[in-house]
């Protein structure tokens, strides 16, 4: 799991363990693949990229204490 989750000015999202790996997701990338934007069971997309709002960055980030599960609140829509 994560030691440290933050988001750059630039809106990409910033992931560093304890033995210093550290990876960065761009947010257009990291919002279209959103589980929660995926069919239950067929894992289709029901978004497209395309009609995610401008300016898409995240508000908030954290990775969950009892699970390796990533939680993002998206501004400007409030998607989570």
């Amino acid at each position: 799991r994560p030691a440290t989750v933050s988001v750059a000015p630039s809106g990409d999202l910033h992931l560093t363990w304890s033995d210093g790996e550290a990876r960065s997701f761009h947010p257009l990338w990291l919002r279209d693949n959103c589980p929660a934007t995926r069919h239950g069971s067929s894992r289709q997309k029901l978004v497209s990229a395309a009609t995610l709002p401008p300016g898409l960055r995240p508000a908030e980030a954290a990775v969950s204490a009892d699970s390796d599960e990533l939680s993002v609140l998206w501004d400007p829509d409030g998607h989570r």
